[in-house]
């Protein structure tokens, strides 16, 4: 075709080919805190009712009674004995908690000379007996004669438990240099522990051990632990 033909015009656009506008966009929802407006019927029919129960001014026996007396008889014997089977669990419960607390007992005794050898490593009390077994030759340095046990040992065992470690201070290093072991003691019902600090004599306090005693009830159990209470030792500092 020539430059000088017209071009044809586009064919007319159908009903059905119009563009639809898109749906306006959705109101923000807002949350309505007043309260809803009284409905007369609904408490009418409410106070009607004669199953209908008022919790909110029940103790908790009533609220029992008034459940079980929605239940069909023949399921109060089996209620029965549900709560006959519970009641056994917590008494073998206890009695487990006893044996565990025993337990706990006897075998924080044996750990108890492991956890001695520990302080007198730490201590530099075994330096000698160490230096006589060692095969490698690392002991027999002399500058390896100046360093007695293991400084700062605590405050670096400390600083790398994560709980611990945000609360320890750069003032608080400086004291723990002296410290040379940390014991605990549970008690003999497993409600609790009491934690030891020895410190070595130092520039900061007099107290030769600090004491923290926690008092925690569901120690043994399987709850997630309640602590009662915390007492520590009054610190005499100079």
């Amino acid at each position: 075709a020539s430059d000088d033909e017209a071009v044809p015009p586009p064919p007319p656009q159908e009903e059905d080919d119009e563009v639809v506008p898109p749906p306006p966009a959705a109101a923000a929802y807002q949350f309505n805190f007043n309260p809803p407006p009284p409905q007369p019927h609904l408490a009418a029919a409410a106070a009607a009712d004669p199953n209908n129960m008022d919790f909110a001014n029940l103790n908790p026996s009533e609220i029992n009674a008034q459940f079980l007396s929605l239940l069909p008889p023949c399921i109060h014997p089996r209620l029965d004995k549900l709560k006959s089977l519970s009641e056994d669990r917590t008494k073998l419960l206890e009695q487990y908690l006893v044996e565990r607390a025993e337990l706990e007992q006897k075998y924080n005794g044996l750990m108890k000379p492991l956890y001695e050898m520990r302080r007198d490593v730490v201590t530099g009390k075994c330096d000698g007996d160490i230096a006589s077994n060692d095969t490698t030759g690392a002991s027999n340095g002399a500058d390896q004669q100046e360093v007695k046990g293991i400084p700062q040992f605590w405050a670096c065992a400390m600083g790398h438990i994560d709980l611990l470690a945000e609360l320890i201070t750069e003032e608080d290093v400086d004291c723990m240099e002296h410290l040379v072991d940390v014991t605990c003691d549970d008690f003999a019902d497993g409600s609790g522990f009491e934690i030891h600090f020895h410190f070595s004599p130092n520039d900061f306090f007099t107290n030769s051990v600090l004491t923290k005693r926690y008092e925690v009830p569901n120690l043994l159990t399987e709850d997630e632990p309640m602590l009662q209470s915390v007492t520590g030792t009054d610190i005499h500092w100079k």
